[in-house]
């Protein structure tokens, strides 16, 4: 049997590295990475629960599983993102089936929802940006009241300047074809901060461009978690308890008036490969004593 299972993408350095991490503390690791043109053998049989990778046993204490979002960050076609659906519910399946722990076991629904995320946040005593979500140019406009920012409700691209998204958009009466989240512009330093089982790990990002990921030289410094306000950290533990969630990352950037830190948004199966490399390795360390010791670190 595995120590541990990891599971997602073939292009996904992160499990790679995740893996490297396990193995090198001394780990079995066994790995389930798909390539679209040379795919695993898996086979699962539900009468028994006996489950086999490439002919030999699958069988694991834990695991890692982390969805292949490469397809769609790549433009794919709407088979491979279709088959990246079907691997990782497949998977998923047989982890929570087979008694094997993951990360996330329990984690509301609500965490896959910016706005529900923004209004939790608040609830739990974080400090969030003024937020509209709409599909009408002039509730944007006026909301805006100086320079402001747009993103999918639902993720997967990047935030742009509302004048950007205005002037992009085709409106039909006034109206887009689907809502945005509108939100005034913040400020740097921006922070990310993750959370792994009990333990919290705090990095600057530092960058010249709106979308931070867009800046190919984005600067990432590792910080204590002393550097945050007590207020901010206890509010991040009070929704990631309340979601039931024990691995993410949120982010938060600068009110530029106030200079408070605002809580922006939480994500539950975050990058992390370059983060870790900025924490000398401590934070994949530390998810993989947690899940070897399925919930109490080894």
């Amino acid at each position: 049997m595995a120590d541990l299972l990891i599971a997602g993408g073939a292009a996904d350095g992160n499990l790679g590295w995740l893996a490297s991490t396990a193995s090198r503390l001394g780990w079995a690791v066994e790995t389930l990475l798909v390539d679209a043109d040379t795919p695993p053998g898996f086979a699962w049989d539900l009468a028994t629960g006996r489950a086999r990778l490439d002919g030999r046993p699958l069988e694991a204490r834990a695991a890692f599983v982390r969805y292949d979002v490469f397809p769609q960050l790549k433009g794919g076609t709407a088979g491979a993102i279709a088959s990246a659906m079907a691997w990782y519910a497949a998977v998923t399946a047989f982890c929570d089936a087979e008694g094997v722990f993951t990360l996330n076991r329990g984690i509301s629904p609500i965490s896959a929802s910016k706005p529900a995320m923004l209004r939790k946040a608040a609830a739990c005593g974080l400090a969030t940006p003024a937020t509209l979500v709409t599909n009408s140019e002039a509730d944007a406009r006026t909301f805006a009241m100086g320079p402001g920012i747009a993103k999918p409700v639902a993720g997967g691209s990047y935030v742009v300047s509302l004048d950007e998204a205005i002037g992009g958009t085709k409106w039909e009466s006034g109206r887009a074809p689907s809502p945005a989240i509108v939100q005034p512009m913040l400020a740097y330093p921006e922070r990310r901060i993750y959370r792994v089982g009990a333990q919290f790990f705090v990095f600057d990002i530092a960058s010249r461009t709106l979308d931070s990921r867009l800046d190919g030289d984005m600067q990432i410094t590792s910080m204590g978690t002393e550097t945050l306000d007590p207020a901010v950290l206890g509010g991040l533990v009070t929704l990631t308890d309340e979601i039931g969630c024990d691995f993410c990352a949120v982010d938060m950037k600068t009110d530029p008036g106030s200079g408070a830190l605002l809580f922006l948004e939480l994500n539950s199966s975050p990058m992390f490969l370059a983060y870790d490399k900025a924490a000398g390795g401590a934070m994949s360390e530390a998810m993989v004593r947690y899940l070897i010791g399925r919930g109490e670190p080894v």
